[in-house]
């Protein structure tokens, strides 16, 4: 694109921004904002290599319509919102010399949009959400009036996510900076070294822990030696309820009340004992007798002592079964 000055401007990425247009979205935020892609990228020529230029960005609106996406393609759905003022934003290099900016393609990749009317950054552009833009360069020589270049293919839908899946391709794919979402990047790479995937569930190499009150299943039987018999001041206590060891809360036991001569197991004080249970001081020592009641049938085999009032004291029982662990 020339100028009757004979100034002309051309992208030096023309190829890019090709690929995406006529569809191409960028992502505006409010806080920070973010960054174009594909960036924007001029090569001047017809300057005066001795006069000073200031080179400045801004994006202007291409109408006055607000746009959805729909069945893969952008629609207009209502009026467009207030149209704000012009902001241009000097390059970074300031002014300088026209031999300085013909030497190389002059870049503006550090711009940002963003759609918060509050942030006032040198490096950020206010854009409208869901609105099409189109960024303007403009050449200004010292105490000369300024020129401007537009080029329709770096026309733009801004948005808060991306809507074009063809375009999320595309950025992954060309934008070096994307490489967070592709198969071998940041979001799918394993932290630790053999280990699977960010998002993909791992086996857990924990022992496996019953958390119902079903033990498992067949060939695994309850032990016979869940718990040990208690006893108050060497008194032996009768059970209260039974319970089996992987239907207790870790660290649980169940409570027994103190059995007098005549006291039923579990019954209030002055209620009469079924004759034809042996005291349970008896039964502890008459196995055959606790396999023949079936209240004692589930009651647990060796000594668990209740201390004399300085704590608690546990004493595992000794038995040939093995020990199982919940």
């Amino acid at each position: 694109m020339t100028t009757p000055s004979g100034v002309e401007v051309s992208l030096s990425n023309q190829d890019q921004w090709e690929k995406f247009h006529p569809m191409t979205e960028m992502v505006v935020t409010r806080k920070a904002g973010r960054r174009l892609f594909p960036h924007l990228k001029y090569i001047l020529k017809g300057l005066d290599p001795d006069a000073k230029y200031g080179l400045f960005l801004h994006f202007e609106r291409m109408d006055n319509i607000k746009y959805k996406f729909s069945v893969n393609k952008w629609k207009e759905f209502a009026k467009g919102d207030e149209i704000r003022p012009i902001e241009r934003k000097l390059h970074k290099d300031g002014w300088r010399l026209g031999g300085h900016w013909m030497e190389n393609p002059v870049s503006f990749e550090y711009f940002k949009i963003t759609n918060d009317p509050e942030m006032d950054k040198d490096d950020a552009v206010l854009v409208q959400s869901m609105h099409k833009h189109i960024p303007v360069l403009s050449i200004q020589r010292e105490n000369a009036e300024k020129e401007e270049f537009r080029f329709g293919v770096t026309e733009f839908m801004a948005v808060t996510a991306y809507q074009n899946k063809n375009i999320i391709q595309l950025k992954i794919e060309m934008n070096r900076f994307a490489s967070g979402f592709k198969e071998d990047g940041g979001h799918n790479k394993s932290p630790v070294s053999g280990s699977s995937p960010r998002g993909v569930k791992r086996q857990s190499t924990s022992p496996e822990v019953y958390g119902s009150v079903t033990p498992p299943s067949a060939p695994w039987t309850p032990p016979y030696n869940p718990l040990t018999p208690l006893r108050y001041n060497n008194t032996p206590v009768a059970p209260m309820y039974h319970m089996y060891p992987w239907q207790m809360p870790m660290g649980m036991y169940p409570m027994f009340p103190p059995m007098s001569s005549g006291m039923a197991p579990g019954m209030a004080p002055g209620v009469p004992m079924n004759s034809s249970m042996p005291p349970v001081a008896d039964v502890f020592q008459n196995q055959p007798a606790m396999q023949q009641n079936p209240i004692y049938m589930g009651m647990p085999m060796g000594q668990w002592n209740m201390g004399n009032g300085n704590g608690m004291e546990n004493r595992t029982p000794q038995s040939e079964f093995p020990n199982y662990t919940f």
